[in-house]
């Protein structure tokens, strides 16, 4: 029987995970999930973490599920940190791949600056936050940006403001996580922002059961496609033992 999965990004869940999924389908049942704040036809400023947790919730109540597993991306694999934290039937497995945000306590030097980074990028215009949103998780970045038109890029930079001070307003309660009591993987690109590599390694430390894998050469924009072979052999083997 395969395995129920939801893979769960803040947008165009289906093309990030494709490759990921192509290298599970023999085993994997996915299902895809963006945020309702993407889907929205105006976001609000209203928007909460818990809204998209709550719609997780009601995602798996609404089909019966009475087993899955977790996969979250960026600050999709934040949200779902918050998920864990809930009053919901937990995963059998999480993969969590280079959270954005993990609460917000200043727990380094570098996590401080991380958000002076990101906060500062935020007040640009649209296309000037594209361009240093791949400069910010791109160490050494190049290659050209995807082709977006002029509303989508305002689009783009609207959902990263609001959805950066919903997190900001958000209470992450890491000592459940201390309890959480499945398989946790914690996939990172060598070459993203080196809060990254801090971040995975912070977290780490907190999960019972954990799995922390540095995957060289790649970064926050093109781990799910040049990782993806990579994670998907370290998933093979956490579900095995599972």
């Amino acid at each position: 029987m395969k395995r129920k999965v939801l893979f769960f990004c803040p947008d165009g869940p289906l093309e990030i995970f494709a490759l990921l999924v192509e290298e599970l389908s023999d085993i994997v049942d996915p299902m895809f999930k963006g945020f309702e704040l993407a889907e929205a036809s105006q976001p609000s400023w209203d928007w909460e973490v818990k809204h998209e947790v709550e719609a997780i919730d009601q995602l798996i109540r609404d089909n019966d599920i009475q087993n899955y597993d977790l996969v979250g991306y960026s600050s999709g694999a934040s949200v779902l940190l918050a998920y864990l934290t809930g009053d919901f039937k937990k995963p059998n497995t999480a993969v969590l791949i280079e959270p954005l945000w993990i609460g917000n306590d200043e727990w380094s030097d570098e996590e401080i600056d991380y958000r002076r980074e990101f906060d500062e990028m935020l007040a640009l215009s649209p296309l000037e936050i594209a361009t240093a949103f791949k400069a910010l998780f791109v160490q050494g970045n190049t290659g050209k940006l995807p082709d977006r038109n002029e509303k989508q890029l305002e689009r783009d930079a609207l959902n990263k403001r609001i959805s950066w001070k919903g997190f900001m307003h958000t209470n992450l309660d890491r000592d459940t996580l201390k309890t959480l009591n499945i398989p946790v993987y914690l996939p990172v690109g060598t070459k993203s922002h080196p809060r990254m590599i801090q971040a995975a390694q912070f977290l780490s430390k907190l999960f019972p059961d954990v799995n922390i894998e540095f995957l060289e050469g790649q970064h926050h924009l093109n781990i799910c496609f040049k990782g993806a072979k990579q994670m998907a052999q370290v998933i093979r083997r956490m579900w095995s033992d599972d």
